[in-house]
This record gives structure tokens, C-alpha cells and sequence, in this order.
């Protein structure tokens, strides 16, 4: 083989290689949430819409942590009744998918049924843009949110 031949089948290795990653990235980026996920966001969905955040609190790990949305913002941990006082601004949050304002509380009006993108391949995390849910012992929990700095 002459080394323009081996250079040539070099580059189509790394290239499949490559490929090859991206693909199972891909594949494990888009999978379908488990029952009790979809279950838990039927429940959570209704509790949020009606603006309850006592029975969201119940459905909630303390402490409960919340960020800014720039990566070196602080993290805070709020305690039960703190999270309480601060529930309505969790809705009111610009989840950030479009140039146009909107809100945490219309997206979760919006949807009725978790997208298979919002949930980890290992079925124990969920990301609804700025809410962030995870399996406990107990059950699915809302564990942190991310809030405008």
C-alpha cells in the first residue's frame, strides 16, 4: 500500500469512527420516557397550572436547589416553605425557546406529555427546559430549577 492509499483509509476510519459516535449520540439523546416519568408530569403539570405550590412542594426533594441561568451563577438551596414563597417565579421563567417572551407556565400548558428529548437514556432524570426532575426512592421528585439572573 502506498501512503497516499494508507493515509485515504485512515481518514475513512476516523471518519466512520466519527460518524459511528455521533449516531449513538444521537440514539441515546432521543428515547422514550418511562411510564412513571409521563405518570409524575401529569400530576406535576396539574398542580403547577393551578398555581398549588403546596401540593408541588409534595411533589418536590428539599433542599431544593435553584440557579441562574449563566453557568457560574450560584447555586441556592431552599428549604420547603422557602420554595413555597418562591414557586410563582419558577413560573413565570422564560423557558428560552424563542426570540418572543414567554413563560414556564405556558410550556407546561403546552405540554401534555413529556418529549422523549426532555428524558436521560438511564430513565432516572428528566429535563423540562428550566425544571429539573429526578427518580428518587420515593418516586419522581422536582429537584432544581434555573431562573433568569
Amino acid at each position: 500500500m502506498s501512503f497516499r492509499q494508507v493515509a485515504i483509509a485512515a481518514g475513512q476510519f476516523a471518519f466512520m469512527a466519527l460518524m459511528g459516535a455521533h449516531l449513538s449520540s444521537a440514539a441515546e439523546s432521543s428515547h422514550a420516557c418511562t411510564d412513571s416519568a409521563q405518570q409524575y408530569w401529569k400530576t406535576f403539570r396539574v398542580a403547577a397550572l393551578k398555581n398549588n405550590p403546596a401540593l408541588v412542594a409534595d411533589l418536590s426533594r428539599f433542599p431544593f436547589h435553584l440557579r441562574g441561568s449563566l453557568d457560574d451563577s450560584e447555586m441556592r438551596e431552599l428549604a420547603r416553605q422557602d420554595f413555597i414563597k418562591v414557586f410563582p417565579k419558577l413560573l413565570k421563567t422564560d423557558p428560552g425557546l424563542s426570540p418572543t417572551p414567554s413563560t414556564m407556565r405556558a410550556f407546561a400548558r403546552a405540554t401534555t406529555k413529556l418529549s422523549p428529548s426532555f428524558c436521560n437514556a438511564s430513565g432516572n432524570q428528566v429535563r423540562v427546559r428550566t425544571w429539573v426532575f429526578e427518580l428518587e426512592p420515593e418516586g419522581w421528585r422536582f429537584v432544581q430549577a434555573f431562573v433568569e439572573d
